[in-house]
């Protein structure tokens, strides 16, 4: 069976090749169509062909968590299609050998197909976060300067904006912050010209450290300002700090330059490591639930890739006196069900508070069935 596996395996991975890439030249034809005059604007000194492959190449990547499933799903089908056609399957079948062995290869496939992007996911994406964001619009900026996204900090309730940002060089032009109740002693904001980001030691928390305070005025010769709720000093002035200069401040905050410039996708396609800790971070208290749902579903995600192939494909077998066709339409509408059960429960346990239901919903549904399918064929001769 080793040549026959190795045939099976080559077919499929040659198969799942052609189908992604007719998807992504589909996408950026499309797409090409709707952005054609912002690419022709760019000036850059890379030629554009390149830009756009780039940018196609990430975009397409980004709808993987939706489209990898289907297009696994697909792949199992167009490959089993061509081997019944052939009279492959049943000339193995003859042999003795099961319907669930004769899949085993493409599952093989498959799961080596998702630990790939499983590795390009967390492991590329998260250390290439500004480039795994970016636009149209954002490809005609020049240098490592891009815009700031408003942040807020839950818990001390400040709020961390900025002109822009060099966001390799961790620091903010002209950083705004807005303080609570608890913290605004000597006005609701303080502004600067610049802020950079310094990560947490053993000596002092996280936060940034803004240059040349202009506002308020009195907050450089002032006392560090301490929030009483939490009794810890968030606020930190040169008045009582040695190591801060005449013109500096610094403030203790979970927001990180991600934050401010990945905005929203950083639940999406941050580092994992991080999601996890934000989620039982009081400064990220109002996205604690997704941000656990995000991380219990991305380390689940090989067996959603897997899942919906492994209750599709036994429908090749299942039905010898319906038409084959018909068969894998059945087959693939399941596994439709199944991947859009994935994103349901992960929209409704977010709605619902709900971690349990987000990340393991589909899960209790659909792997009993599959499980099912599959000793079925391992029975079926």
């Amino acid at each position: 069976m080793k040549i026959v596996d190795v045939y099976i395996v080559k077919q499929f991975i040659k198969f799942f090749v052609l189908c992604y890439v007719s998807f992504a030249v589909l996408i950026m034809v499309f797409d090409i169509t709707l952005n054609i005059n912002k690419f022709l604007s760019l000036q850059t000194d890379t030629p554009i062909a390149l830009v756009i492959l780039g940018y196609y190449a990430r975009y397409t990547f980004s709808l993987n968590d939706m489209l990898l499933p289907v297009l696994l799903c697909i792949v199992t089908f167009f490959t089993g299609f061509i081997m019944a056609q052939h009279n492959e399957i049943r000339a193995l079948m003859a042999l003795g050998v099961s319907p669930a062995r004769v899949l085993a290869p493409m599952f093989f496939s498959a799961a080596l197909i998702s630990c790939v992007f499983t590795c390009v996911r967390e492991f590329y994406v998260p250390n290439h976060l500004l480039e795994a964001t970016q636009t149209v619009k954002d490809l005609a900026v020049k240098g490592e300067h891009v815009n700031v996204k408003r942040r807020h900090d839950f818990r001390t309730y400040l709020s961390l904006d900025g002109e822009e940002m060099n966001y390799y060089d961790k620091v903010i032009v002209r950083p705004k912050v807005m303080l609570n109740h608890n913290l605004n002693r000597y006005g609701n904001q303080i502004s600067a010209e610049q802020g950079t980001y310094v990560p947490p030691s053993a000596e002092r928390p996280g936060g940034w450290l803004l240059s040349h305070v202009n506002s308020p005025a009195d907050i450089l010769t002032s006392p560090s300002v301490k929030d009483e709720a939490l009794d810890e000093v968030i606020i930190y002035t040169p008045a009582d700090t040695p190591d801060l200069k005449e013109d500096e401040v610094f403030i203790v905050t979970a927001i990180t330059p991600d934050h401010l410039v990945i905005g929203d996708n950083w639940r999406r396609i941050g580092p994992l490591k991080d999601l996890w800790q934000a989620a039982f971070d009081p400064a990220f208290a109002r996205d604690s639930c997704e941000l656990a749902i995000n991380s219990g579903a991305r380390m689940l995600r090989p067996l959603a890739d897997l899942l919906p192939m492994f209750l599709g494909a036994p429908f090749l077998f299942f039905d010898q006196k319906r038409k084959l066709f018909v068969s894998i339409m059945y087959g693939f509408v399941l596994a439709l069900v199944c991947v859009g059960s994935v994103f349901t429960c992960n929209f409704v346990g977010e709605q619902f508070s709900n971690v349990a239901l987000g990340v393991w919903g589909s899960s209790i549904i659909f792997v009993p069935i599959g499980v099912y399918n599959f000793c079925e064929l391992t029975r079926k001769e």
